[in-house]
Order: structure tokens, then sequence, then C-alpha cells
């Protein structure tokens, strides 16, 4: 079972790389070179999460083709997406809680970047994920791009460190949106977040009537149902300390099942949903059945005989990564399973034998069960239009409560999909 899990370990590896390099994805958009020439041609769009440092351009599609950095072109436009260059200042200070510091201070530096445009009219709002992913939101007055300014620290009080923020976007929002006076209370209550700026800069369009001359297409989450259905393999193993034989000592059969269940997938926005959220509900079991002889000699020797059988209602979490392969999506799992126990059959017979003399003595194998598994899950699969095929691996707790006598259960899952 170990070298199974090992070969399937580096199968997923090698599916990921496989699929993922290099690929291009031209799609028809423009440039407009530092002389204010506009070249249509085609472009390697990846949908980017963060903003690119540089992007290929094609006049054909059998074009060698050429890389652009923003020091090189004014604009380019892909899938009804702008992006401008842009001479800008950048926040370099640490931004995720686990990183943050006592200073409030901004750590600027100048670069030159793509910005991807968000609103463009008589006020302008420009986006900016960088290469820690970090969001940074710009506005455009005359020929400049301003930031808007936020960051997050730490303060001490009372020899605690509590959060602070700093909030400046909001009095920089109030001054360059003052044409809009009633807008100060949506301004109030706003998060420094890619959802509520559309919201702001959305309401003063419509207050001020203003033209929006450039609006992205909005991005939605993207939900997915499944019904899946499929067998799983199951392995039981034990491993104690206080010496139980009759479970550590015997090598159960595997168990072969039926299993079945539903899946939603949250696919997320951008990178063609390459990123989603794969939440399962399932149902699973196993059944096995194990004997030991404790000998001593031919007239006086035990015989224990175990019988193990439990089903569950799983509900698995995982992140999945998409990999399209034409009309083909192969896909990688990795995540969680929360089993909760829904019934139990959990036996054990010993039959003790001295000379002409046999006692026997039935009980529980395992006086003490869990109610709830925890495992680890790791997949691969494909999907082609609604049907979808996939192997998954599983490492568990089991469901012995003893904390000197440890259970893990392996399972392998073969499973076959439809999605609505």
């Amino acid at each position: 079972m170990r070298a199974l899990f090992s070969s399937f370990l580096l199968l997923i590896f090698f599916v990921g790389a496989t699929t993922s390099y290099g690929k291009e994805t031209l799609y028809p958009g423009y440039i407009i070179t530092l002389k204010n020439d506009t070249v249509n041609g085609y472009i390697d769009y990846k949908n980017w999460d963060k903003n690119p440092d540089k992007i290929l351009f094609k006049k054909t599609i059998s074009d060698t083709g050429l890389y652009f950095t923003p020091e090189l072109i004014i604009e380019f436009n892909i899938e009804n997406e702008i992006y401008k260059s842009a001479i800008v200042e950048i926040d370099q200070s640490p931004f995720r809680t686990n990183d943050l510091t006592l200073s409030p201070e901004f750590q600027l530096i100048t670069d030159t970047v793509f910005l991807r445009a968000v609103f463009i009219g008589e006020k302008e709002l420009y986006f900016l994920k960088d290469s820690r992913g970090k969001d940074s939101f710009y506005i455009k007055d005359g020929s400049g791009y301003h930031w808007l300014m936020y960051k997050k620290y730490l303060k001490k009080e009372d020899k605690k460190k509590l959060l602070a923020v700093n909030n400046n976007y909001i009095g920089q929002l109030i001054l360059y949106l003052q044409n809009c006076p009633t807008i100060n209370p949506v301004l109030s209550s706003m998060a420094y977040s890619y959802k509520d700026f559309l919201k702001v800069f959305s309401y003063y369009y419509d207050f001020t009537k203003s033209e929006v001359i450039y609006q992205p297409n909005q991005e939605k989450v993207k939900l997915n149902f499944s019904v899946l259905a499929g067998v799983n393999i199951t392995s039981l193993k034990f491993k104690s300390e206080a010496g139980v034989p009759y479970l550590t000592d015997v090598d159960y059969p595997i168990s072969t099942n039926f299993t079945a269940g539903i899946a939603l997938d949250i696919l997320f926005p951008r990178n063609f949903g390459r990123w989603s959220f794969n939440n399962e509900v399932f149902y699973t079991s196993y059944s096995t059945k194990g004997s030991y002889e404790n000998y001593t000699h031919e007239n006086r020797y035990i015989i224990t005989d175990t019988e193990l059988s439990f089903s569950y209602i799983k509900i698995n979490t995982m992140f999945r990564r998409n990999f399209p392969v034409q009309k083909m999506v192969i896909f990688t799992d990795l995540g969680f399973s929360n089993g909760f126990m829904i019934t139990s059959h959990n036996y054990k017979k010993e039959t003790n034998i001295l000379f002409e003399q046999i006692n026997i003595t039935e009980g529980e194998a395992i006086p003490e069960t869990r109610k709830h598994e925890q495992c680890l899950l790791v997949g691969f699969g494909g999907r082609y239009n609604h049907f979808s095929v996939g192997l998954r691996y599983e490492i568990g707790n089991g469901m012995s409560n003893y904390l000197n006598t440890r259970s893990t259960t392996h399972r392998f899952y073969f499973l076959f999909g439809y999605k609505f």
C-alpha cells in the first residue's frame, strides 16, 4: 500500500507539471506603442490574477512574437481588459497579519507597471496586484496615477499589541469624488477591497450621470454542482504500546465498498478558474475480519476473531487546481476530510482452549471508538463536458479512541461524476 501511495503522488506531480508548462493561450488584442500607434495582433492571455510584468505579443498566430514590458508600450487590450503602463508608488510594507510590524511608516518604492483599468471616464480607477499578492488601487488625476494610501500595522497599548489601520485612502476619495456630495456615508463604510471600490465608483457614476467610457466585465464566482459515485478500497492497521496483538498482529483484508456523494465546486475568478474550492458530502464504509492465535502448546491456545465494520458521512474540503488541456480539464486535489460515524459493528470473539475445555467470550474488539475520523486527501482526475473520473487517496486516524492503541485507515477512491 505504501509503494502504491508513492506511485500515486508521483503521478499527481507528473500530471501537474506536464499540463501547466509553457502553454500559450493566444487571444486577439492590441498594443499601443510609445509612438501612440495601435497595433492589432494576438496576446498570450492568462486571465492574470497578479498583474503581468510583461506580455507576449504576436502580429500573427504563427509569428515568434515579442515580449513587451510596461517601459516599451503605453497600453494593451485583451478580452475587454485594458492595462495601462504607469509609473507609480508601491508600498512594500508587510500586509499579512502574521508579518505586521510596529512601524506605521509606508515603505514606498517607485516602479513602472501595468495597471488594470477598473473605471475609465470622468473619474478613473486602476488596480494592481503585485508579485507578493498585495492589492493596491490608484486614481488618475491629469497625467499622473496616485496610490490610494492604506496600511495595516501594530501598535502597543497596555503592553499589548493591537491591530491599527491607516485609512488615508478615504480622505483621498472624498476630495477626488467631491462632485458627489452624498458619497461620504458610502466611503466611511468601505473596505480596501475590489468589491467595495466597485461599489463606490458605481455610486459616483450613477449619482453624477457621468459617462463611463470603460468598465470591465463583472467577474463572479462560478458554482458547479456534481453527483459522484464509485468504489473505495480501504485497508486498516493498528499500532499499540499496550499489548493488543489480536489487533496489531493481524493483517486485515482490504475492503472494497460502494461510495457516493454530492459536490459543490467553487471556482475563483481570474486565472480562467484554474483554482477552486471543492466541497463534498460523501457516504463511505468498510468491513473486514481478522483472526489471531496465541499458541502455547497443542493443548493450550487462544483464538481471537474480530469483525470490524463502520460507515461514515464524510465532509470533504479540498483546494483544486484545474489544468485545461484542449477540450478537457485535468485537476488535482489537496484537502481534508471529516468523517462522522453513522453505523458500527465492533465485535470480538475469544475462544480459550485448554485440553478438552473450551471457553468462549464475546464483546467489543475496541471498547472505546472514535465517532469523528479526520483524514488527509490528495487526488487527481479529468473532466470532459459534464462527465468526470477521478482517483483519490485518503489517510485517516480510524476509529480507535485509545491513546496507546492507534488505528490508521488508508483508502483509495475511484470516482465517476456528472456535473449539472
